[in-house]
C-alpha cells in the first residue's frame, strides 16, 4: 500500500504530540497522586497532633490532681492511720470535691500494692455524675488489676528516691498509661504518697476515652474526619454517628483480624459511601493483655475531588492541545509536502519534454534550495536541447549527437587524402529562378 508523503508527515507529527502529551498526562497524574498522599499525611499527621493535645490536656489534669491528693496532710494522715477502706474512699472524694479535681477512675493502693480502693463513674452517668468516681469497683475475681503493674513501678520510683537517687523525676512524670477496665478504656496517672520520707501508699486517677472525648477531639479535626477508642476489636469510644459506627466498626475488626497483638496498622474502606484511610497505633504499654489502639479516619472524599477535578482539566486541557496540534500538524505537513509534490510534478513534467518547467519556490531554506537547483537545471537541458535542434539542422544527425557527447570539443582538425567534385546543372539558374524555393 503506497501512502502519501504528506500523510507520512502527518502521522509523524501526531504520534509524536500524542506520545508527548500521553507522558505529559501519565507525569501530571502520578504528580496528583502524589500531591494527594502528602495532603493526607499532613491531615493525619495534625490529627495526631491534635489527640496527643487532647490527651496531654487530659494527663496534665490528671497529674495535678495526683499531686493535690497525694501532697495533702488530710489524706497521708488516713493512710497513716490505716484507716476503713470507706475512710480512705472518703478522704480521696474529699480532697477531689474540695480541690475541683475531675476524674472517673480512681485507685488507691497500699505501701504493698493491694488496691485499697477501686472507684469509678458509673455507665451512662450525667456530665456532672462522670466527674466523680462514685462507684465502688473491685477488680476482677481472682485476677490481677489492670493498673497493678503501673502502681508497682510507682512505688519502685518512690523507693529509689528515698535512697537518694538521682534523675527519676523524669522517671515519675513517666508514671502513666492507657489501660482497659472491664470494657473501659482509661488514660490514667499514678502518684506514690510520701510523708516525709515514709512511704503510705499510691493514688491513681483516670479519665475515660468515652465517646465524649472522641467527639472532643472530633472538633479538632478537618472536615468529616473521626477518632475512635479501640479495645477487644469494638469501639470504646468513637466520633462516628450512630448510622455508621457499626460499619466503621466491621472495617476496623477485619484489619485487626489480620496483624498482630500491638502492631500498627492501616486500612482504607469506605463508610457511609465515603471512602476513608483510617491509621491504628497502640496506645498502652508494651505487654498490655489487650491491645488498646487510637483509631484516626482521614476522609478521603475532597481528596478525591481534587484529584477527579485536576484529571479532568488535565485531559480537557490535552484535548483541546490535540486539536491544535492536529491543525498544526496538517499545516506543518502541507508546508512541507507542497514543495515536495511540486517538485514531484516538475520532474515530471521535464521527463516528458516540457523543459520550460518551472517550479515556484515556497520558502528560503533547504526545500527552498532544492527547488532553485531544479528550475537552474530545466534551463541547461533546455539550452542543450536548443543546441541539440541547431546543431541537427547544419549537420547530420550523427555528427550532432558526436559533437554534444564529446566533453572537450577543442579547434583544430586532421589530415585526409579526399576527392572533390564541383558539378553544376546546365540552365539550372533559369530553369528555377521564378520558382519558390
Amino acid at each position: 500500500m503506497r501512502i502519501r508523503f504528506r500523510t507520512k508527515i502527518l502521522l509523524s507529527l501526531l504520534l509524536t504530540v500524542a506520545a508527548l502529551l500521553g507522558g505529559a498526562l501519565i507525569a501530571l497524574d502520578r504528580a496528583y497522586v502524589r500531591k494527594v498522599e502528602g495532603m493526607v499525611g499532613e491531615r493525619y499527621a495534625q490529627g495526631r497532633r491534635n489527640f496527643d493535645l487532647s490527651t496531654g490536656r487530659v494527663r496534665e489534669a490528671l497529674e495535678w490532681g495526683c499531686d493535690a491528693i497525694s501532697e495533702s496532710s488530710r489524706f497521708k494522715s488516713v493512710l497513716e492511720a490505716g484507716d476503713s477502706p470507706d475512710h480512705v474512699e472518703q478522704a480521696a472524694l474529699f480532697e477531689m470535691e474540695y480541690r475541683g479535681v475531675w476524674a472517673q477512675f480512681l485507685v488507691v493502693a497500699d505501701v504493698d500494692g493491694k488496691s485499697i480502693v477501686r472507684c469509678r463513674a458509673p455507665r451512662g452517668a450525667s456530665r456532672e455524675e462522670a466527674k466523680r468516681p462514685t462507684e465502688r469497683h473491685a477488680a476482677a475475681a481472682g485476677g490481677t488489676p489492670p493498673e497493678a503493674a503501673l502502681v508497682q513501678r510507682a512505688l519502685a520510683v518512690a523507693e529509689e528516691l528515698q535512697a537518694g537517687a538521682e534523675g527519676l523525676e523524669k522517671a515519675t512524670a513517666e508514671l502513666r498509661e492507657f489501660l482497659l477496665d472491664d470494657g473501659r478504656i482509661y488514660l490514667v496517672v499514678a502518684r506514690p504518697v510520701d510523708d516525709e520520707g515514709h512511704l503510705r501508699g499510691v493514688v491513681v486517677l483516670g479519665a475515660e476515652m468515652s465517646e465524649e472525648v472522641a467527639n472532643r477531639l472530633h472538633e479538632t479535626l478537618v472536615g468529616e474526619d473521626a477518632a475512635a477508642f479501640v479495645a477487644e476489636q469494638h469501639f470504646k469510644g468513637a466520633s462516628f454517628p450512630p448510622a455508621l459506627r457499626v460499619e466503621a466498626e466491621a472495617a476496623v475488626q477485619d484489619r485487626l483480624a489480620g496483624v498482630g497483638p500491638g502492631e500498627e496498622a492501616d486500612l482504607e474502606c469506605v463508610i457511609g459511601g465515603k471512602a476513608y484511610r483510617a491509621v491504628l497505633s497502640p496506645i498502652q504499654r508494651r505487654g498490655a493483655a489487650v491491645p488498646i489502639y487510637a483509631a484516626l479516619f482521614v476522609c478521603l472524599e475532597t481528596f478525591v475531588e481534587f484529584r477527579r477535578e485536576m484529571r479532568e482539566l488535565t485531559v480537557g486541557t490535552g484535548a483541546v492541545a490535540v486539536v491544535l496540534c492536529i491543525f498544526l500538524s496538517v499545516a506543518v505537513a502541507r508546508g512541507v509536502s507542497a514543495p515536495v509534490l511540486d517538485l514531484v510534478a516538475g520532474t515530471g513534467r521535464v521527463a516528458n519534454g516540457e523543459y520550460s518547467a518551472r517550479i515556484r519556490i515556497h520558502s528560503r531554506d533547504e526545500l527552498g534550495d532544492l527547488a532553485e537547483s531544479f528550475n537552474r537545471m530545466a534551463e541547461d537541458l533546455a539550452s542543450k536541447e536548443k543546441v541539440r535542434a541547431v546543431l541537427n539542422k547544419v549537420v547530420s544527425r550523427d555528427v550532432a549527437e558526436t559533437l554534444l557527447k564529446t566533453e572537450d570539443l577543442g579547434l583544430g582538425g586532421r589530415l585526409v587524402d579526399a576527392t572533390l567534385l564541383f558539378a553544376d546543372l546546365r540552365g539550372f539558374t533559369a530553369l528555377t529562378q521564378g520558382m519558390a524555393p
